[in-house]
């Protein structure tokens, strides 16, 4: 751990200390970072819209013209991605407004977007079109059904969310259970799956405001602002509708529970590794994520389907490149790696998972062995990787030539 300032009263007794550095996760100040993070949840992860029923407010000083325009913008550029689960949202955004307002109802732009036009290559396009000329009043409407339809479903989730966190729990037991798995208990305690679970919030999110902040994603988890968040019964899930958002929940949870580096710079306090996801200094950039989304993704599989899926789920092509990894390295390594908690007051940088799996990489096949294969993800993807993977045998001594 990195020293930091320290200040003294008159008496010489320490009444701040700002240390720098690798910080523990059982610290105050990373609790309290935890728990205030979970509180600010809600407010971080809200509808779609919600600016302008700020705006609309006579109170607020937020401009309501200049929100209307940044809300078309936001609607227009989804429609254009031609991304069609963010179209269908779209479509079902504007129905329920239709549903609950007459006016919303028979107006002429909201019945062109809602009849819609599934699969057709300009669908994207011409709703865009349409979605800018719906008037103020009428866009406003919806946007207050909206609102109203996402604090129902919030309420919803929250009640189902002990039974749901119990039957992933339950799962998750299963494999320690089970002897032909390689988690085990030294791996990850039962106390910090419980005291992962509690500490994070678990939240429901709007679709809209999701693919509009990371793009496809139907769940995401954000150590940075504590929170696990998933798209949840949506009726464009279609009949996968009520397994999609379990499954999803599942793999934001394996996110939560993976081990982490946390550093505290300048009394911010942020991960610098999460599972097998690391900030690599060096080259100033995350390295190691396909690997991490496939570890995450195998537990979640294993958890779902009571057996190994590989054609089954999702980050099929980063799955298929750790698979051939296993067949040169045990899963085993790689699992304890991504399980593991940085322990500042440890050797090995405090990870010793990790630096065993370094090690055994560089024995077998040479120096920076896996970080040659995530430098080739990175400008081929990792479908393309895995393809040449198998080609190569015996010890690369120069795995640049990935």
């Amino acid at each position: 751990m990195l020293e930091g300032n320290r200040k003294k009263r008159f008496d010489g007794k320490i009444i701040r200390e700002d240390t720098e550095g690798i910080i523990s996760l059982d610290s105050e100040e990373y609790q309290e970072n935890r728990r205030v993070k979970k509180e600010n949840a809600k407010k971080y992860i809200g509808y779609f819209g919600r600016d302008v029923i700020i705006a609309v407010d006579p109170d607020n000083s937020f401009s309501l013209g200049g929100t209307l325009i940044s809300i078309r913008r936001k609607l227009a550029q989804l429609t254009r991605s031609n991304y069609g689960m963010a179209q269908s949202e779209i479509r079902a955004f504007m129905q329920d407004g239709a549903q609950h307002s007459p006016e919303v109802a028979t107006h002429k732009f909201v019945q062109e977007v809602t009849r819609g036009m599934p699969g057709h290559p300009q669908a994207g396009e011409w709703m865009a079109k349409v979605v800018d000329h719906i008037p103020d009043e009428v866009l406003i409407d919806i946007i207050k059904v909206h609102k109203g339809q996402f604090e129902k479903d919030r309420e919803r989730f929250d009640r189902l969310l002990p039974e749901l966190i119990a039957e992933f729990t339950e799962k998750l037991d299963r494999l320690f259970k089970d002897p032909q798995h390689p988690l085990d208990v030294n791996m990850i305690s039962p106390e910090r799956i419980q005291k992962r679970i509690d500490s994070v919030a678990i939240e429901i999110a709007d679709p809209l405001e999701m693919f509009w902040r990371t793009d496809v994603a139907i769940g995401e988890y954000s150590h940075e602002n504590n929170y696990a968040a998933l798209q949840f019964d949506r009726a464009t899930f279609g009949s996968s509708r009520g397994r999609l958002y379990r499954y999803t929940l599942w793999h934001e949870m394996n996110h939560v529970l993976s081990g982490r580096t946390v550093e505290k710079r300048r009394r911010n306090i942020h991960a610098t590794r999460i599972g097998l996801r690391r900030w690599d200094k060096e080259v100033n950039r995350w390295r190691y994520e396909w690997a991490n989304e496939a570890m995450t993704e195998f537990l979640t599989g294993d958890m779902w389907f009571g057996r190994r899926e590989y054609r089954k789920g999702a980050y099929i092509p980063e799955r298929d490149l750790q698979r051939r990894l296993f067949r040169r390295l045990p899963e085993k390594l790689f699992l304890a790696a991504y399980m593991e908690d940085t322990d500042p007051t440890q050797s090995d940088l405090g990870m010793p998972a990790w630096a065993e799996l370094q090690h055994e990489a560089t024995k077998k096949y040479g120096e920076d062995f896996l970080e040659a294969i995530d430098d080739a993800v990175r400008e081929r993807g990792a479908g393309q990787v895995a393809k040449e993977f198998d080609s190569y045998s015996g010890k690369w001594n120069n795995p640049t030539m990935y």
